[in-house]
């Protein structure tokens, strides 16, 4: 289970964004779901992450927003030299932080 604890506590602060990204970065791209935004079948570079942050919506029990991830995605042994092949990728999730207990659910976004 993911749980955002101190971007929860972070919450209506001037923090809260960057502890965010912060939280984030620190799960890796399996827990953001990114192999699903892969585009040509290669292999997430982690250290390329990046975000950006839609205004959140909150209600009595959730926060939730809109996160934009940029990354690279690598592609290792398809050309004639040793050097891998990079594509920009980008992506939408959707962070909901439940504001009980910092348990967080991220979902794609299909727009």
């Amino acid at each position: 289970m993911i749980s955002l604890n101190r971007t929860l506590a972070c919450w209506n602060r001037q923090t809260f964004e960057n502890t965010l990204r912060e939280e984030l970065a620190r799960l890796g791209a399996d827990d953001l779901l990114l192999n699903d935004a892969l585009a040509h079948g290669g292999m997430i570079d982690e250290t390329s992450i990046s975000f950006s942050m839609r205004e959140p919506d909150e209600s009595e029990r959730f926060i939730q927003l809109r996160v934009g991830i940029f990354f690279r995605e690598m592609l290792y042994n398809c050309c004639s030299g040793d050097e891998p092949v990079s594509y920009n990728g980008y992506c939408e999730r959707l962070v909901r932080i439940d504001r009980d207990n910092a348990a967080t659910v991220i979902t794609p976004v299909n727009d």
